[in-house]
Formats: C-alpha cells, sequence, structure tokens
C-alpha cells in the first residue's frame, strides 16, 4: 500500500464515511479503529491496488459524490464493483456494512509471509539438527518432508 501514490478517494472512503459514529463513545477509540476499522480499510486498499483502472478510479470519485446524497445507494454501487473483483467475500459482506464490523487482524504482506516461513524453516532444521543427535532420523525426515509454506 505504501508504493502507490495516494489518490482523492478510494473504496475505503466510501465505506468508512461513518468513521466518526463508529468509534463515538468508546472507552478506547484507538483500540477500536485498530481492531474494526483498519483491517478492513486494509483489505480494501489492497483489492483497490490490485485492480485500479483509470475507470475505475471516475467511477469511485463519482460514488464518492455520490455518498454524500445517499450512501446506501454508493454502498450497493460500491459492492457491485468489489464483488466483480472477486476478493474475499467476507471483506464484500463487510464493506456492504449491512452488518456489524467484525473485529480482525489486518492483512500480512506476501514478503512478511515469506520471512516467517523462512523463520520457521530455520529454526525447524535447527531443531531437527539436535533430534539427529538423539538418533530420532526418520522423524526429522518426517517433519522436513512435511514443513511447508505458502
Amino acid at each position: 500500500m505504501l508504493t502507490v501514490r495516494p489518490g482523492m478517494t478510494d473504496p475505503a472512503s466510501i465505506v468508512f464515511s461513518d468513521e466518526g459514529d463508529v468509534l463515538h463513545g468508546s472507552s478506547d477509540p484507538d483500540l477500536l479503529y485498530n481492531q474494526i476499522i483498519r483491517p478492513w480499510k486494509s483489505r480494501l486498499a489492497l483489492a483497490y491496488i490490485d485492480h485500479r483502472t483509470f475507470g475505475t478510479d471516475l467511477w469511485l470519485i463519482l460514488l464518492t459524490v455520490v455518498a454524500i446524497a445517499s450512501r446506501p445507494a454508493a454502498l450497493r454501487a460500491l459492492g457491485n464493483l468489489i464483488r466483480r473483483w472477486q476478493i474475499d467475500p467476507l471483506v464484500v459482506r463487510m464493506a456492504a456494512r449491512q452488518e456489524a464490523l467484525v473485529p480482525y487482524p489486518p492483512p500480512v504482506p506476501l514478503r512478511s509471509w515469506n520471512t516467517i516461513c523462512n523463520q520457521a524453516r530455520r529454526r525447524h532444521r535447527l531443531s531437527l539438527i539436535a533430534m539427529s543427535q538423539f538418533d530420532l532420523h526418520r522423524v526429522a525426515r518426517h517433519l522436513t518432508r512435511n514443513l511447508r509454506c505458502g
């Protein structure tokens, strides 16, 4: 997300135009934001980056204007757009705002996932070395064959 220049609007601007209302009255608005808004904003931003075109940008600008007059109409039109992107159905449901927002962890970038897998493999190899010293070669070979990431 940080590699793309910010624009005037995006899907999350339409979906969370009521962000202040969502956070209002919370004893810890920062925590609530990180639990129920930020994860969905991030997922919508990543989907937008994967599917952005000049036409999509124009459509989002129009929907942002529509949202001022009729947020439900803008959300319906946005829902039609993001369903065509074939993203996670849970993201589509949360973007529709027909139900309560569900707390969710933020997305893990692919680069971070690869780092996590590589660290797990290194730790696993170290434990296999220790196991081999105790003559557990069969167990070590089985674990090596069955360790998969990605």
